[in-house]
């Protein structure tokens, strides 16, 4: 089950988004970035419409604090990657570490090393590598790739084939306990992978999940995904749902952008706080107040001319500490905030 979970993040990559609901590149994730999940197994839930300008409300599935739901994954320049000569990226969660390939217009799974103490540590490298995503992605359109890979380990060969199918079905707005995020884009993901034991058979899993991107964040907000296994033994079934911590997707937020000049008064602020674009170029921009752990208060899309000032009523926000993130196409600017 805890490759499956890593083979469901594969799926879901690491892509860059513009204003727009469009993907149009591709960014290599930052030396040392790490991301925390949720994950509640055995819970349904309805994925919602697909199409134009959705709505997609799971504001009632909370994700308690325990050990067991929580997954840490940690991405990091690659190193002893001898067996992946153009490995330019390796994801570490618990004892598999995945190893990538990214371009601006592909991100490719090369193989994996699975460290696991109730199996022999090993190495699959994929003879037809995993091409996960492709870039630029547009609303309704498809991607599809197969792969391939065996290994022997100790007496026994092991052989990993599939095939993984994305699909950029909707895009709208989604609430969970963390938030609500506008310009949300959704991507079907199905997934068919089998795997063959010599003696043991051949055992093959179903996917189909769902993960809810919204730009610039570096992994999705929420997945959902329902797997079914098909093997010697007969025919198990199960279903997760992972939310990620907003606040370590944001920590690491639109790092491909440069960082706009902007000017924040008065601060600290009580009722009013003005954004001053003297710096700035005219342009469309979003403005978001976020808590400390990442949960947005706030959030605004304006149009700025260059030397327009824009007024940010915060009388309503607690007293303490918050990040006024102001954004466009062109680059970011986050500012310490503080509410008295």
């Amino acid at each position: 089950m805890k490759r499956l979970f890593i083979v469901f993040t594969a799926f879901l990559g690491t892509y860059v988004a513009q204003a727009q609901p469009e993907f149009n590149s591709i960014i290599t994730p930052k030396d040392g970035q790490i991301f925390k999940s949720y994950t509640l197994e055995d819970v349904t839930v309805s994925p919602g419409n697909g199409g134009a300008n959705q709505y997609w409300d799971f504001s009632e599935i909370t994700f308690p604090e325990e050990s067991a739901g929580i997954q840490t994954y940690f991405f990091a320049n690659p190193s002893n990657a001898s067996a992946f000569p153009t490995a330019n990226f390796i994801e570490n969660s618990d004892e598999i570490t995945t190893y990538y390939n990214y371009t601006s217009t592909e991100e490719v799974e090369l193989g994996y090393y699975d460290s696991a103490e109730d199996a022999f540590p090993s190495t699959m490298v994929y003879s037809d590598p995993k091409t996960t995503f492709k870039a630029p992605f547009a609303y309704n359109e498809t991607q599809t790739d197969d792969y391939y890979g065996s290994i022997t380990i100790g007496e026994y060969s092991y052989i990993e084939s599939g095939s993984n199918t994305n699909t950029y079905d909707g895009y709208g707005t989604l609430k969970t306990s963390f938030g609500t995020f506008n310009n949300v884009i959704r991507i079907k993901i199905s997934g068919i992978s089998n795997y063959e034991i010599q003696g043991f058979g051949t055992h093959s899993t179903t996917i189909d999940a769902y993960g809810y991107f919204i730009p610039g964040y570096t992994l999705p907000l929420f997945g959902i995904v329902e797997a079914t296994v098909n093997g010697p033994e007969g025919e198990t079934s199960f279903s997760a749902i992972t939310a990620y911590d907003p606040a370590s997707l944001t920590s690491n937020k639109n790092a491909y952008l440069q960082n706009l000049k902007l000017s924040v008064s008065p601060n600290p602020a009580s009722d009013i706080i003005s954004v001053d674009f003297k710096d700035l170029a005219s342009d469309n921009y979003i403005l978001k107040i976020t808590e400390q752990s990442g949960a947005i208060v706030k959030e605004n899309s304006i149009y700025a001319a260059k030397g327009e000032s824009h007024n940010i009523d915060i009388s309503d926000l607690k007293n303490g500490l918050y990040f006024l993130e102001v954004s466009s196409d062109k680059g970011k600017a986050v500012k310490k905030i503080v509410k008295l």
